[in-house]
């Protein structure tokens, strides 16, 4: 998605843009689909809910936050500054995403029998 977002910065014709919206539109559902299981594979069995709602607490922040945020920024920059935008929020979770430790072998086998 960084890419395809990426590549319409710097594309000015519609039809393109229209094209590259279809990978990008795959790519927001592979991530998606396999966020809420990556996150709820961290935790045990006592503590996915837990895990639960941790997810869906900073997904809705990142929901009220984010729209006026680029709103803000459009009103101040234009609207060039979308995908510029969007291409850093998603450098940004992937930096994070970096420091995210999977569970141990030994854990993992340890919550699937549990």
């Amino acid at each position: 998605m960084m890419l395809v977002f990426g590549a319409i910065i710097f594309t000015i014709d519609l039809n393109v843009i229209g094209y590259l919206f279809i990978p990008a539109g795959v790519g927001w559902a592979l991530i998606m689909i396999n966020s809420y299981p990556f996150v709820t594979s961290m935790a045990d069995k006592k503590n996915t809910g837990t895990y639960t709602g941790f997810y869906y607490l900073f997904s809705s922040l990142a929901s009220l936050v984010s729209p006026p945020l680029i709103g803000l920024l459009i009103d101040k920059l234009g609207y060039g500054v979308l995908f510029k935008y969007s291409v850093i929020s998603f450098i940004l979770a992937l930096i994070f995403l970096l420091f995210v430790k999977p569970p141990k072998a030994e854990d993992a086998v340890a919550v699937q029998t549990a």
